[in-house]
């Protein structure tokens, strides 16, 4: 068994300070860590206690998993990945659930265990097993380590959104970024899959267990297929959300547009909206604004969120198409979605104004971790589905949604995995996927595709369901959140529904109560 060793005896908040270089395999010695980084396998933990969101206390322990920092140089410094660890409550506990947050670059922070998702999540998952909460190695959100992000300058604001200026600005800010971070002996290169994989591997046997069960949403469901495809035998069972196979990081405009239509479809089901939507559908809506934009931009008046001044903006269709899915910060959950159809009916009418404050926004101020590229772009994509990409037509209305990857990849300092590493495979150990079809990010056809390679496999059809389709199926029919402890405990699929069917979202109504700008406004 890999050794495991508690924080040094020193005042736990510098013994805390000093990793945040030992967790990239500096020496720290200055700041009062250690000179040399730990060996690979040890744990540093500390105990913790958290108040979930229904009043109970858990305690749990917090710490870092030493792993080789590039595991092509054995006897080179180490690199902590921090994990949160909640025992078992169940009586007899079954194989642990190793929680993989999505991103790249997501995590979750201890100030986020008393949100109700996440406390639904540790009080349900440790009622088969205990429950790891793993991070990505340089992960600029995870506590403890430098900000490893890349800072992308601002666009003006006196033309239309231009996609040369944007790969230009994104390129420069992650020349920026590695040139900040290179010579720091920070190991860039290997802030990639491969190694990501295997410290989920390190973390696993450095703890204890022999087998796990996967638990991953978004890029955590690709993180679990590459594990799954390189290490099968130390999975007892997966579950999976959002699902994106290792080959579909790049998305495909058809169906991310098709998601896009089935929110219209329901959209022109609603009778309060049936007025707004009956001579005109809302993705006829999207086409006939875009021709606009194309034809002749738009220039509004917001206030700049930083000064209250009052600043001018020139749209363009590309401002649109940026905006088409991500038009509010929880755009990919039911509180958002119901704000779509008004989003796009209010454009159509001629008011601009809450895409310009979008947009002032996205032009001043755009930041992204260093690991959502690196480790994305070390996944790269099969020249098969890059083709397909190409030529998708709706391509025409989304724009190059794959751009950030198109724009970074010759820039990364990781290698791009084999072709071999995108192929589809036989999944052996039972895997439970539960995925919404209104998901923009990953849409319900990535889980379609998957279906038939899974050796035991269901999939729970989530109607109605977004991007966190896992959470709003429990939420919303009980029998989903029984079923799915008994698959945690058996790996049994028991009565799990193949479809269900969620109400359809409130939407909000047009031209009633404060328009989304107004709204925006008052919450700033």
């Amino acid at each position: 068994m890999m050794k495991n060793s508690e924080c040094p005896k020193k005042p736990r908040p510098s013994s805390w300070t000093g990793l945040l270089l030992v967790m990239l395999g500096l020496p720290c010695a200055a700041i009062g860590g250690p000179a040399e980084s730990p060996p690979p396998g040890t744990v540093w933990r500390m105990p913790a206690e958290a108040t979930l969101s229904g009043g109970e206390v858990r305690e749990y322990e917090e710490g870092l998993i030493f792993v080789p920092a590039n595991r092509s140089n054995p006897e080179g410094p180490s690199i902590g990945v921090r994990f949160m660890r909640f025992e078992s409550t169940a009586d007899e506990p079954g194989p642990p659930i190793f929680y993989l947050p999505g991103g790249p670059g997501s995590t979750v922070d201890p100030d986020d265990l008393d949100k109700p998702r996440i406390s639904q999540t540790i009080e349900l998952y440790t009622r088969a097993g205990d429950l790891v909460m793993l991070d990505q190695r340089g992960n600029a959100n995870a506590r403890f380590n430098p900000d490893l992000r890349v800072e992308v300058a601002p666009m003006p604001l006196d033309s239309p959104s231009d996609l040369e200026q944007r790969r230009g600005a994104l390129r420069q800010g992650v020349r920026d970024a590695l040139e900040r971070w290179r010579g720091r002996d920070l190991a860039l290169p290997t802030y990639d899959i491969a190694h990501v994989v295997a410290d989920l591997d390190a973390a696993r046997a450095a703890l204890g267990y022999e087998r796990i069960i996967l638990r991953g949403n978004s890029f955590g469901s690709q993180w679990s297929f590459a594990y799954l495809r390189e290490h099968p035998d130390r999975v007892a069972r997966a579950v999976l959300g959002g699902v994106e196979p290792i080959d579909f990081g790049y998305d495909r405009p058809s169906h991310v547009w098709q998601a896009m239509q089935r929110i219209a479809e329901l959209a022109a089901r609603d009778p309060d909206l049936a007025d707004h939507v009956s001579q005109t559908p809302l993705d006829e809506m999207i086409r006939v604004v875009l021709d606009r934009l194309e034809r002749a931009p738009v220039t509004v008046e917001v206030p700049d969120p930083r000064t209250g001044e009052r600043v001018e903006i020139v749209l363009g269709a590309h401002d649109l198409r940026a905006s088409l899915m991500r038009f509010a910060s929880d755009y990919y959950m039911r509180s958002g979605l119901k704000r779509w159809p008004k989003f796009i009916i209010e454009i159509y009418n001629g008011d601009y104004r809450y895409l310009g404050l979008l947009r002032l926004q996205a032009r001043r101020s755009q930041s992204m971790p260093l690991v959502f590229l690196t480790i994305d772009n070390s996944i790269g994509v099969s020249k098969s589905r890059w083709k397909a990409i190409q030529s998708d037509p709706a391509r025409e209305i989304l724009g190059p949604i794959n751009a950030v990857y198109e724009w970074t990849r010759d820039l990364m300092p990781v290698e791009v995995m084999p072709p071999g590493f995108r192929q589809d495979f036989e999944i052996r150990p039972p895997v439970l996927m539960i995925q919404g079809d209104l998901d923009m990010n990953t849409p319900i056809e990535n889980a379609r595709h998957v279906e038939p390679f899974m050796q035991t496999g269901h999939l729970l059809h989530v109607k109605g369901g977004t991007h966190l389709a896992i959470y709003e199926a429990m939420q919303y029919v009980p029998e989903v959140r029984r079923e799915l402890l008994g698959f945690l405990r058996s790996g049994e699929f028991g009565e799990m529904p193949a479809v269900i069917e969620l109400e359809v979202p409130d939407f909000e109504l047009p031209g009633s109560g404060k328009s989304l700008f107004e709204a925006a406004l008052d919450r700033d």
